[in-house]
């Protein structure tokens, strides 16, 4: 059992806020939260520190854009053929990326795998904990979601070489075309497994949501119309222009997995890629996550990210939401993380002074009980 003394204990419940209370860890669960000492366990020391919920990344490339390794070694892009649902990230997961460990060094228990975006369906990716010396040991969920390109860089791929679908007719078109023949599919009683078909079945059934890129607002209205046309729950990657149509996004559910804004050279799809232009996601309550999308934005950049929230305007307490418990929910991971309460995986990170001061930074991790990076 592990007891740690706690000098402050943002929650991310509501605004509760709780000072020099002891957290009890029993394997791997917080047990409790109290002002008295259990008389058995080891005690961390954490009297002038900040304890809050730790960090969820929705959408990198861990482990299959190896860190270091250069481009022509990158596992993560299959950019062979438009339609690659059935293609799977756990099995190109490199278990000893060194970037797993900057993962915990920044705080950053959680983040998604997944494949690339030249194949307009590019495969399952699915939710990885930044421990472990094997893909199995690491894997949490799996498959999380199936991830679709409706953005410029899957036409922009398929267009460079004269193939079909280079426009946005000829994605949707595609799209439309692969559905319905998975519902056909599904119909036949006596069949051969086709790998592509139960990947998408799996959408299809609501097994799993779709993660859609998508950049501008055009590209946003056509995800919202294949969710209704079939029925299924996407989840929006990047969608620079949902400030646009926030109003349409919160009365269809629909989360938003948006950024990265540590980058430079903007392209024209990507003219409103402003941490500002979340604000009235904010506003009109729309749940959105930030991601790095790494390596485009190191993943240890996380926290970082989310002061540029707080500069917009947004409260301190829902920038940090942005980093933990929205992507809890928007992962289905709520019941186990996002939050500090009793019940919930001892998923902990520990601040060095008050968020998002000049003097703040994670010295301490705690991952599922284990204490994975500690620096005080």
């Amino acid at each position: 059992m592990k007891i740690i003394k706690a000098g402050k204990i943002i929650t991310l419940k509501g605004n509760e806020i709780l000072e020099n209370k002891y957290i009890v860890v029993e394997d791997g669960i917080i047990q409790d939260i109290t002002t008295s000492k259990p008389s058995v366990g080891e005690l961390i020391h954490a009297e002038k520190l900040v304890v809050i919920p730790s960090f969820i990344d929705p959408a990198t490339q861990i482990g299959l854009a190896e860190e270091g390794a250069g481009f022509n070694y990158y596992d993560s892009d299959e950019a062979t053929s438009p339609s690659l649902p059935h293609l799977r990230s756990l099995d190109a997961f490199y278990p000893k990326d060194l970037v797993i460990k900057d993962a915990a060094k920044g705080g950053v228990s959680y983040f998604v795998s997944s494949p690339g975006d030249s194949a307009v369906f590019s495969g399952l990716e699915g939710i990885f904990a930044s421990k472990g010396n094997t893909a199995d040991d690491m894997v949490r969920v799996f498959p999380s979601a199936l991830k679709l390109n409706m953005n410029y860089s899957s036409r922009i791929r398929w267009r460079s070489e004269g193939k079909y679908p280079s426009t946005k007719m000829g994605i949707l078109a595609l799209i439309r075309e692969k559905f319905e023949k998975a519902k056909n599919y599904e119909k036949r009683k006596e069949k051969e497994k086709d790998l592509e078909m139960e990947a998408l079945l799996k959408v299809l059934r609501k097994e799993i949501p779709i993660k859609i890129s998508v950049n501008t607002r055009d590209e946003i209205e056509k995800a919202i119309e294949l969710k209704k046309e079939y029925d299924i729950n996407i989840i929006l990657q990047e969608a620079e222009d949902s400030f646009q149509v926030a109003d349409l996004l919160k009365k269809e559910e629909i989360p938003v997995v948006a950024g990265p804004y540590f980058i430079a050279g903007r392209l024209y799809h990507q003219r409103n890629h402003y941490a500002k232009n979340l604000y009235p996601l904010y506003e009109k309550g729309v749940i959105f996550a930030l991601t790095t999308l790494h390596p485009v934005v190191p993943v240890h950049l996380l926290y970082h990210q989310s002061a540029l929230l707080v500069k917009v305007g947004i409260p301190e307490l829902d920038a940090l939401r942005s980093i933990s418990t929205n992507p809890a929910k928007i992962l289905s991971l709520e019941r186990e993380a996002g939050t500090i309460e009793k019940g919930k995986k001892a998923n902990l990170v520990f601040l060095s002074d008050e968020p998002f001061t000049k003097e703040s930074d994670v010295v301490g991790h705690m991952l599922e009980g284990e204490m994975v990076w500690k620096n005080f």
